[in-house]
């Protein structure tokens, strides 16, 4: 006999009042994140595949799908506008590929302008090695050698953050199944879409700081090394996830700290001696270093970069300002655009000082970790989406962590939010010398949804600090081994 939707109805009730608090903010993270993958992949690759069958110098004269119809005019996957999930299909995977063409005569720095530290340039040597660039990035990416190279960086990055995955979600005992509906999740997420969709680098740094956070407090001190030397492999790629050495700090580990210290500065420089001018690079690495984080011969670049695609806090008041659009502010004078980049310089310290707060402050490792990933998220004055990728970490030990309060589910809707895949409209279009690019609607909220995280953690954090009165206020609470 068939079950009733009723008795479904009344089954599940009764599962749900059976489960904890832990058990589901689980269930309703999957549920959410894999009924919006479900609903979106179809229409993206609608989306996808009908822009195959136009040329693509016809995608910009307003006859792709989403350009024919009116209400999906600027509406993207967060995604550039030229991207595989939306229009031009000429960029896709292009921050890969141009880093391998950095790398292809052996002098990223010196005639080049490449601002990646020399440790990942050494690693994009291998994989450019596997396609041929001599007539340039754009057709080595579309050469057969070229894909199976990229796909192959895929497969040798996520492999083995899935693997650690794996591995702290059966030490809490996480069945098989939900572990791969987890994984699932992650790859459908707004992060990893963009990130697949662009090719960073920062991917490949994910697996070594998933793996210094189950380590980094073994009782075998061989695994506690390897996992110091982890988190100095993940600064020698991106250089900001040194920030996830807070925890080190916090738990008062100072001699494990001035190791990881000590390894990092080995990863930063010894990777130069494998490049063209050995250690004259470091001096033209700074300057192309400042010259994308900062500005140079008068241009604003944290602005220019900073509308749209972006989580930096320089995105904020750039945002804020496009959208009031030029009957309010003129976009084409520049210094307009460095009023916004002074509040952008505003913001960031602001953040800084509340992401170490919460970073000494909070009392559960999660927290202290997402802290951390806000840091590499907020104190790039370039920030674009990709980057979030890093708060996959605090996530996962965020679900694991079996003591839920009621304000634990306040943090998992700003993750949904965060993470959650959509089509959103652009509120605002703009290419100018001071704003480049217009204002997705669901990446301004994304933005507002880190930002809400971080002054949560500080609310959360002071009213600790209200109800201890400073006792046992910078300890983390007992039985909180990630």
């Amino acid at each position: 006999m068939r079950e009733s939707i009723v008795d479904k109805k009344n089954r599940f009730v009764a599962h749900w009042k059976g489960m904890t608090d832990a058990e589901r903010v689980r269930f309703l993270f999957l549920a959410v994140m894999l009924t919006a993958i479900a609903l979106f992949v179809p229409v993206s690759l609608g989306i996808f595949f009908y822009n195959l069958t136009i040329p693509v110098e016809e995608l910009d004269t307003g006859k792709s799908l989403a350009n024919s119809i009116p209400f999906l005019k600027y509406w993207s996957l967060f995604f550039y506008r030229n991207s595989v999930f939306f229009q031009d299909r000429d960029d896709v995977f292009m921050d890969w590929f141009n880093i391998n063409y950095m790398v292809y005569n052996n002098s990223p720095y010196i005639g080049g302008d490449s601002s990646y530290p020399p440790l990942v340039l050494n690693i994009a040597k291998i994989f450019a090695a596997m396609a041929d660039y001599d007539f340039g990035a754009g057709e080595a990416r579309n050469s057969p050698e070229g894909i199976a190279s990229i796909l192959t960086f895929y497969a040798v990055s996520l492999i083995p953050t899935f693997a650690l995955l794996w591995v702290a979600c059966r030490r809490k005992q996480m069945k098989n199944g939900q572990i791969a509906l987890l994984c699932l999740a992650f790859l459908g997420s707004v992060p990893f879409l963009f990130e697949f969709d662009r090719g960073n680098y920062l991917l490949i740094a994910l697996p070594f700081i998933f793996a210094f956070f189950l380590w980094y407090n073994s009782e075998r001190r061989w695994a506690r090394e390897a996992a110091y030397i982890g988190l100095s492999v993940a600064v020698g790629i991106k250089i900001y996830p040194a920030a996830f050495a807070l925890i080190l700090l916090k738990e008062r580990r100072f001699a494990a700290f001035v190791r990881t210290a000590c390894y990092s500065v080995l990863m930063l420089i010894v990777p130069f001696l494998f490049f063209e001018g050995g250690l004259d690079n470091i001096s033209a690495f700074l300057y192309w270093l400042t010259d994308f984080a900062g500005s140079k011969g008068g241009e604003v670049n944290t602005v220019v970069y900073g509308v749209s695609y972006s989580y930096s806090p320089y995105n904020l008041p750039a945002s804020i300002v496009a959208m009031l659009g030029p009957g309010v502010v003129d976009m084409d004078v520049l210094a307009n655009a460095k009023a916004v980049e002074l509040c952008g310089k505003i913001l960031t310290v602001l953040f800084i000082v509340l992401v170490f707060f919460t970073g000494f402050a909070s009392d559960r490792k999660w927290k202290v970790i997402l802290s951390s990933a806000l840091a590499t998220m907020f104190v790039p004055s370039i920030s674009f989406v990709y980057s979030a990728t890093m708060c996959v970490i605090p996530i996962v030990f965020f679900l694991l962590d079996e003591e839920k309060r009621r304000l634990d589910y306040a943090y998992l809707a700003l993750f949904l939010i965060a993470f959650v895949p959509c089509l959103s409209p652009y509120l605002a279009d703009y290419n100018t010398v001071a704003f480049r690019w217009g204002v997705n609607l669901a990446n301004f909220v994304q933005l507002l949804s880190y930002i809400a995280m971080l002054f949560l953690l500080t609310g959360d954090c002071v009213a600790r600090l209200v109800r201890k009165g400073g006792k046992g206020f910078f300890r983390i609470k007992k039985g909180q081994n990630c």
